[in-house]
C-alpha cells in the first residue's frame, strides 16, 4: 500500500517542480524585458 501511494505521489511532486520552472522562467524573462540590461 505504502509503494503504491509514493508511485502515485511522484508524479505529481514532478509536475509540481516542472510548473515551478516554468513559473521562474516566465518572471525571469518577464523581467529582463522589463529591465534590459
Amino acid at each position: 500500500m505504502r509503494a503504491s501511494l509514493i508511485r502515485s505521489a511522484k508524479p505529481e511532486l514532478a509536475e509540481a517542480i516542472v510548473e515551478k520552472k516554468a513559473a521562474i522562467a516566465v518572471i525571469t524573462i518577464t523581467f529582463f524585458m522589463t529591465f534590459p540590461l
